[in-house]
Parts: structure tokens; sequence; C-alpha cells
């Protein structure tokens, strides 16, 4: 699905932009691609170190959720990205507080994917160098809190 000029962005955030965010990214993408769901756009990024490619544990656990890894390259969040975004979903409440606390305008846009979910603050784990069970874990948890929140996703590309 190729997003039109007019497309809602949102963005998912953690902490790297190469584990979390950009598997949340991806499988929102192509869940929207299989269900013919045009209108939003979904990105990601994260805090620290631009440029990486998407961890090989998550690339992984992408494919073994049956999606091929796109091409990805991290990014640094920005108050204009941000600023941009329909809605900005963070893989902890700490990141949603801080993304709050240091750029302007965003109140109402910003929500951890736990809360948007209807989880509450449940943060989802950082399984940078850990194992295979680890990143499956957090794919099986963010795919879950994707599919929780995905009528009101789905909901987004609407307004």
């Amino acid at each position: 699905m190729k997003p039109r000029e007019s497309a809602a962005r949102v963005v998912f955030v953690c902490h790297g932009n190469i584990c979390r965010s950009p598997l949340a990214e991806m499988y929102a993408r192509d869940r929207a691609r299989r269900e013919g769901v045009a209108g939003v756009e979904f990105a990601s990024a994260g805090f620290v170190e631009a440029g990486n490619p998407v961890s090989t544990g998550s690339a992984s656990a992408l494919r073994r959720l049956g999606i091929e890894p796109g091409p990805h390259v991290s990014r640094i969040i920005s108050g204009p990205m941000l600023a941009g975004a329909r809605l900005v979903l963070t893989m902890e409440e700490d990141q949603k507080k801080r993304i709050l606390r240091e750029m302007d305008g965003l109140e109402g846009r910003v929500f951890s994917l736990g809360e948007y979910a209807g989880q509450g603050g449940v943060d989802v784990d950082d399984p940078y160098g850990g194992s295979v069970e680890d990143y499956d874990r957090m794919a099986a948890h963010v795919k879950s809190l994707v599919d929780e929140a995905w009528p009101r996703l789905k909901e987004i590309a609407t307004r």
C-alpha cells in the first residue's frame, strides 16, 4: 500500500528504533495491506543513533510472523516529525512522558501502545541483546497490542 499524500501518519517509538518500533511499524503496515486499509501511513523512530538497520532478532521474529521485513534505517524523533503525526505510540510509558515533556503541542496524540490498546501502562520489554525467545515474546506482545488497538488505528484513516 503506497500512502496517499493526505494519509494520516502513526509513528511508533522505542529507544533505538531497531527492535520494537520497526517491528510494530512493519506489522501494522502488513496488516493494513492485507486488509486493504488505505489512508494511514505507519512509521517509526527512536531516541538514539540514527542510521541502523532493524535488528537481526526483530527481522527474524517478523519472518516467524510471516512478514518479510522491508528496508529500515533507524531515525531519531524530532519535533517536526512528530508534529506531522496524527498519533504517536511509544513502547514504554516513560518514553511517552519524555516526549510530552520535551516536545510541545503533542498533547492528546501521544500514548503508550499498551495504553492505546486498552491495557493501561503496560510496557513492551526491550529484547535488545536477548535470546530468540526474548524477541519472539516481544513480537507476540507487540502483535497482540496492535491487534487490540486495530479498530482505533483503522478509524484514524477516516478522520
